[in-house]
Formats: C-alpha cells, structure tokens, sequence
C-alpha cells in the first residue's frame, strides 16, 4: 500500500477538490449540474496524476507509454482545433439548411419541425411546432413576391417571427388588411444601423413609399453595441472552436435543463411564460440609446429626402406587458419587475415628440390585451 501513496495522495485530493467545488446554486449549465468547466478541468488533472502515479509503481516503461498515449491524444486534440478554427465554419457538425431569417434567400421555401426558442434553448420540453419559411425576391420573408410594395416594414427577428405561419405576422397581417403591397425588410439579430443599410440595399429610391421601422426594446441596444463594435452578434466566433462545442454538447448532454430557466419564468393562472430580455439587455446600454436615435433619424432623412414617408413602431418587451399579471418565485431574475424596464420607451416617445415623427407605442394596447 505503501508504493501507492503518491496515487492515493492525488486521487484523494482530487475527490475532495470536486466535492468543495460543487457549485450548490448554479447560473448557467455545468457539468452534470455540478462542476464549472476550470474546477472539471483541475479534478480530472489530478485525476491524472494519481493515474501516472499508479503507473510508476507497475514500471517506468508503464508511465511512458501513459505520457506517451496522453501527449499523442494532446497532439491530435490540438491539430483537429487549429483546423476547425482555420474552417470558414468550423469542424462541428452543422445542420444542412441555411441560417434561416439571418441572411437574405431570394425565392426560396423551407419547412420543418422545431420547438419553442427559449424552452429549447433551456431544455425544457414542450410541444413540437411545425414552420414554413419562404422568401420574395428580395431575400425576405413573404409569401406573396409583390414585385413593388407601397409599404415597407424595416426591422428584425420581431419581423420575421419564423415559428408563427406568415399570415399571423405582423407583415402577414397588415399585408392583408390592407389595399396596398407590404413587403418584409427584416432579418433576425440585426439593430437600427444594419437595417439601414439593408433599406438603401433594397430601397435604392423611396419616393412615394411608406417605410415603417419597428424597434424592439428587447435586443436593439445590445445589437445597436455590436454593430458599432464591429462585432457579430449572430455568429459567435467560438463556433469555429471544436473543442467549445464539444464542451457545450457534453453540458446539454450532462446538464439538460439549463438552472437559468427557472429563474426567467414567470406564471399567470399557473400557465408558465419564458423571460429572455430582462434588466441584463440594457444594463451598461443606456448611452447607446442616442446612438439608435442617431440612426433612426438618418433612416428617417434618407427616406424623406428620397421622397417617402417614414414612421417607427415601439415593440415592448413581454417583462414589460404581462410582467405585472405574473407571479415570480423568490429566486427569480426579473424581481423586481419594474427594475427590468429599459429606459428605451420613454427616450424614443421624446425623441419622436420633439423630431415630429410619428410613433406608434404598441405598449398600452398589448397591455391592455393581456389584462382582458
């Protein structure tokens, strides 16, 4: 027993290293709802060690061949890393189908069966929701290829809205209330700046158009930074990484449903709702709400003086309309719910009074909905 002391020694501190590592109340997935990935990394190093120790007492020829084995599979992990972070894409596999609503399809249709976002992202289960996407000859999502709309409506995922069928989006709907064409300029994660450039693409002259742009409390502060930071918000650079994702599949796989679920998610008449823009999406943002208004009005110049009409529509987040009818659990995020309204629907009903624009605040009549 004595020739296993430095073995027993590392196994034993590594034991103890993950039980005090236990992470009792966990933000985000860990590894089997337990470990984050550097206190795992640490406990499996000396794990090794008590192994190699283990070894040395067989014979040298032993713990060579277990660096050996354990260099070489080090040596293949790093070669099989620096050709996926060379891929334009990366080595991870990938589903076969476009990035659906992220980039322009001109004249295509896909359909499919998927789940709702939040409740997949979280791995909460929840009933399957059948989807169809088609595109006009712009790029966007329509079903009818108006070849010259009267009206534009300029925004993004709240525009897109690919798990609803068409004709209950807001384009859908209004498309066939209306006399006149509408057509989609929408694509999903992109903020106030993109969408501009996405207008002067499509739109090269306005003249006798009605442009609409919808700007969404949720996520147009956080996109509106990483335009202006040059940083993708769509696609994460870490999605070239092989080793990350594998570390992400093995959390999903160890770890289904993410602890954060439960502390977004609020109930009404014991029907539970799913929170994903809370206080967190504005926090540290507020000064980029000049920088939306800012471009707001150069969309709104470029129309004008282009000879079209331009208006903006106000998007609440849901923490804002059904917030107050919820009942939250002590542990929550979103407590105290009037800490997660972001100042970004009092500043742009300024800005709309003193610029003369017109602005239709969709916030009263959701609430308003949801209440009755």
């Amino acid at each position: 027993m004595n020739r296993y002391r430095w073995s027993i020694g590392f196994f034993v501190i590594a034991i103890a290293w993950l039980l005090l590592r236990i992470d009792d109340v966990p933000d985000y997935r860990h590894f089997f709802g337990l470990w984050r990935t550097s206190s795992l990394i640490i406990g499996l190093g000396l794990l090794w060690l008590a192994f190699i120790s283990a070894l040395s007492v067989v014979s040298r020829q032993a713990v060579f061949k277990g660096i050996t084995v354990t260099m070489a599979l080090g040596v293949m992990v790093a070669m099989i890393e620096t050709i996926s972070w060379l891929s334009p894409h990366g080595l991870w596999p990938r589903s076969a189908l476009p990035l659906l609503g992220v980039e322009k399809l001109v004249g295509e249709s896909h359909s499919g069966q998927t789940y709702q976002d939040l409740f997949s992202c979280w791995g909460i289960a929840s009933d399957p929701i059948s989807w169809e996407y088609t595109t006009d000859r712009r790029g966007f999502r329509h079903e009818q290829d108006h070849a010259d709309p009267d009206v534009f409506f300029l925004g993004d995922s709240i525009l897109v809205s690919i798990l609803l069928p068409f004709e209950e989006t807001v384009t859908g709907q209004v498309d066939e209330a209306l006399d006149e064409a509408v057509a989609n300029l929408a694509l999903i994660g992109i903020g106030p700046q993109r969408q501009l450039e996405v207008l002067k693409e499509s739109l090269r002259k306005p003249v006798g158009k009605r442009v609409v742009q919808f700007v969404f409390e949720g996520n147009d502060l956080l996109d509106s930074r990483g335009y202006l930071q040059r940083r993708n918000t769509v696609s994460d650079p870490w999605s070239r990484s092989f080793l990350f994702q594998l570390m992400l599949s093995i959390q999903r796989w160890s770890d289904p449903i993410d602890p954060v679920a439960h502390k977004q998610m609020g109930s009404i008449n014991g029907k539970e709702y799913a929170f994903g823009w809370d206080r967190r999406s504005f926090d540290g943002l507020e000064d980029e709400i000049q920088n939306l208004q800012r471009t707001l009005e150069e969309t709104r110049r470029f129309v004008e003086q282009g000879g079209g009409t331009y208006a903006v529509v106000f998007i609440p987040a849901k923490i804002r309309v059904i917030g107050h009818l919820c009942d939250f659990p002590k542990t929550s995020n979103l407590l105290p719910v009037e800490a997660q309204l972001n100042p970004l629907r009092g500043a742009l009903n300024d800005w709309a009074d003193r610029q003369k624009v017109s602005l239709l605040d969709l916030t009263d009549p959701l609430t308003q909905s949801a209440e009755d």
